[in-house]
Formats: C-alpha cells, structure tokens, sequence
C-alpha cells in the first residue's frame, strides 16, 4: 500500500523486498490454500460417513457434533490463552 501510495519518479520502478512483504505474501497464499483444504477435508469426510453410516441424518448429525465441539476446543483454548494458562 505504501508503494503504491509513493509516486516513483519517472522512469524508476518500485518493489518492495524484506522479511514483511514475504511474510505478508506466505500468509496471504495460506490462507488461501487452508480454506481450500479445509472444503475438501469436510466434503471427504461426508463422503466415508455416507459410505460407513448409509444415512445422510447420521452423516449430518455426526458433522453438526464435530463442528459444535471443534467451536468448544476453540472458545476453551482462546480462553486458557487470554489468562496465559
């Protein structure tokens, strides 16, 4: 954004090199990519529950228990974290 707000003088071009913007870049490329991972991680999960189970209420019901605690593991964890516990 500074770059870009920075006029460069005629005929100079500007990039940006260092620790930041390369930290920037990975985080912004995995965080891309996680969310990716994370869609096809649930949609083969469903897939084996499907197949295991051969009910889509029992598939649905599995996944729904997953997610409410994965939310619990994440509320507990931010919580101990706030106190440094």
């Amino acid at each position: 954004e500074i770059v870009a707000q920075t006029p460069a003088p005629d005929g100079v071009q500007v990039f940006v090199t260092g620790g930041a913007p390369l930290v920037a870049d990975q985080h912004s490329a995995g965080d891309k990519s996680v969310f990716r991972v994370t869609m096809i991680t649930i949609v083969v999960i469903a897939i084996m529950l499907l197949i295991v189970f051969r009910s889509v209420a029992t598939m649905i019901l599995i996944l729904l228990m997953v997610f409410i605690e994965l939310g619990a593991a994440r509320g507990i964890v931010a919580f101990l974290a706030n106190y440094e516990i």
